[in-house]
């Protein structure tokens, strides 16, 4: 089956690429495909840049032709295409045909216009966008003894299992879209109930993931509990729904307004299943129906089933199958369109948010770039610091974020960072590693601002760095790390900042003596007493900020000999003298 499945996808690319004689082709492909549909009820390819795949599996080896026929069906926007037993090889010949051409060729509708225009049967296609191609089916005939009749059409079920059409609708009332009636729709098994959709009914449906053309199992047993035998006198209508086998995929088609009692039952029964068959068919349904929740915009209740499978993918008391059908589930929900929609819904409450968060974190690649791009876009502080904690947590997403915003030639990216990593709840050690790699950055403003990170964080590491930074060449940069060094309070800074109390410029002189007044080391009171009793050549008792500044630092040592050092100038007569006696007052 697997060899006929590749051999369809063989021709299938061939024709795309125009190889071979059309009708040839469309014959070859019918037969390889009728092999695969021996087996079971439809055939579904994901379209990829690395081929084709089916139910996650890729379909073939790895071939030139078929990766440029991949690749010319995505840039039709083409991302899954179906077949079932309905096709026939003039079909085949009218998709290959349109799927051969180009964009331009193909017009303002694609290749989905043109497939609605050739009408073929038993095939269905999706692009990225969402628009859909859906056959219209093929009628059956009435049976021979039932006379002609224009009304809605039904579907009974007999006790051996067949469907019987007991009224069927005139050309002018038919449904513009209906199931196709396959060897599926035709044995129905006895006692099943299963429902088939027809007229009205059917047009109100709406395509949610190629999947088999099987009606859809209800997820919740009858009220009553136990299920009525099958020699019950109940209905047949009545009876309960027999799930289907786990190998299976629910449907093609889903009801856009499915019982809502299914749906909210899903978390129940995703948390409460044992059974790993039940399990497979509960998180292939889950899914399913988080894809049509999200494009109905029903997003709540979408992003409830996501945390639960989100739960279930992780929890410790599960076996390894359980958590993997779980991220399976999360796999197939987690294409771009769902992307997009659920960081649209970030700006919703926060419960929903942190949800929204965790499935992204957990998804990782395109969710977590799409994080990046939210961070940096997003006018709201509160959403900016959730998805930041959000991306730190996930891995390798902080080492990449520095990075990149690093080596971007603009500021704002790193600035950002930098002032969100001060935040509380984040990693000091995390915060350091950035202001490290920011100080390297050529933009003053962005050293300056890792020596405030620095500065804010603390410790021996910081330490490091604003030592480093008190070489910048940038005096911003440098009376920063000034700044840093007397709010990090390593007295082993002190020797450091004494040599730049003799800089020339005086707002560094400034920053040193009121870095050294913060550390109150006495190993700091000679370099700050020759700036207090330094003469001028102008003035031999010039009072000047620094020398405020440093009689100010002196104060703030505790050591007996900053006292006698406060009274010795307080016995002058200048300004420095009535500073001096002030701060002596305040002692």
């Amino acid at each position: 089956m697997q060899e006929a499945a590749a051999r369809f996808v063989r021709v299938l690319a061939l024709a795309i690429q125009r190889e071979g004689e059309p009708s040839a082709r469309a014959a070859e492909a019918h037969e390889a495909l009728s092999e695969v549909l021996s087996a079971q009820k439809s055939l579904v390819l994901d379209v990829q840049f690395t081929g084709f795949t089916s139910k996650g599996q890729p379909v073939g080896a790895v071939d030139p032709v078929v990766l440029r026929s991949a690749g010319h069906l995505i840039t039709l926007r083409i991302n899954r295409i179906g077949f079932t037993p309905d096709a026939s090889a003039e079909d085949l010949e009218a998709v290959f045909a349109a799927a051969a051409r180009g964009a331009g060729e193909l017009g303002a509708g694609g290749l989905i216009g043109a497939l609605a225009d050739a009408a073929p049967h038993g095939v269905y296609a999706s692009t990225a966008a969402g628009d859909v191609y859906k056959p219209a089916p093929r009628r059956a005939a009435p049976p021979a003894e039932a006379p002609p009749s224009t009304g809605t059409a039904s579907v009974e079920t007999s006790s051996a299992g067949a469907v019987s059409s007991t009224d069927t609708p005139s050309p002018s009332e038919a449904p513009a879209f209906a199931p196709a009636e396959s060897a599926a729709d035709a044995a129905v098994p006895a006692g099943t109930g299963a429902s088939v959709w027809m007229g009205d009914d059917f047009e109100r449906t709406e395509l949610a993931e190629f999947e088999i053309l099987d009606p859809f199992q209800e997820l919740v047993s009858p009220a009553g509990g136990e299920a009525p035998a099958a020699d019950s006198d109940a209905p047949a209508g009545d009876a309960p729904r027999e799930e289907p086998s786990s190998g299976d995929m629910y449907h093609f088609f889903r009801a856009a307004g499915s019982d809502r009692r299914e749906t909210e039952a899903l978390p129940r029964l995703l948390r409460e299943t044992a059974n790993m068959s039940r399990y497979d068919e509960l998180a292939d349904a889950a899914a399913w129906e988080t894809l049509l929740l999200l494009r109905s915009d029903a997003q709540a209740q979408a992003v409830e089933i996501i945390d639960t499978l989100v739960d279930e993918a992780q929890r410790a008391d599960r076996s390894r199958l359980f958590r993997e059908s779980a991220g399976a589930a999360l796999k197939r929900i987690g294409n771009a369109d769902t992307l997009q929609r659920l960081a649209e819904g970030l700006s919703h409450g926060s419960v929903e948010r942190d949800r929204i968060l965790r499935f992204f974190s957990f998804a990782g690649g395109d969710a977590v770039a799409l994080l990046e791009a939210t961070l940096f876009r997003t006018a709201d502080a509160e959403l900016r610091g959730a998805v930041f904690r959000s991306l730190i947590a996930s891995e390798g997403a902080p080492a990449r974020l520095i990075s990149a915003a690093v080596q971007d030639a603009g500021a704002v990216r790193v600035r950002t960072l930098l002032e969100l990593v001060r935040g509380p709840g984040v990693d000091a050690e995390l915060g350091r590693k950035w202001a490290t790699e920011a100080a390297a950055h050529r933009d003053p403003a962005v050293r300056a601002d890792a020596a405030r990170t620095a500065a804010s964080l603390g410790g021996r590491g910081s330490m490091r760095l604003l030592l480093d930074l008190l070489g910048d060449t940038d005096r911003t940069v440098k009376r920063e790390a000034v700044q840093g060094l007397g709010a990090v309070g390593e007295v082993a800074a002190v020797p450091f900042l004494t040599r730049t109390l003799n800089e020339g410029d005086e707002e560094l002189q400034i920053a040193s003596a009121q870095a050294l007044g913060r550390l109150g080391s006495a190993e700091a009171l000679p370099a700050l007493l020759a700036i207090v009793t330094k003469r001028s050549l102008l003035s031999l008792k010039k009072v000047t900020k620094p020398k405020l500044a440093a009689l100010q630092a002196i104060a703030r040592i505790s050591a007996p000999a900053a006292r006698d050092a406060l009274q010795s100038v307080a016995g002058g007569r200048d300004e420095l003298a009535e500073e001096a006696r002030r701060l002596l007052a305040t002692l």
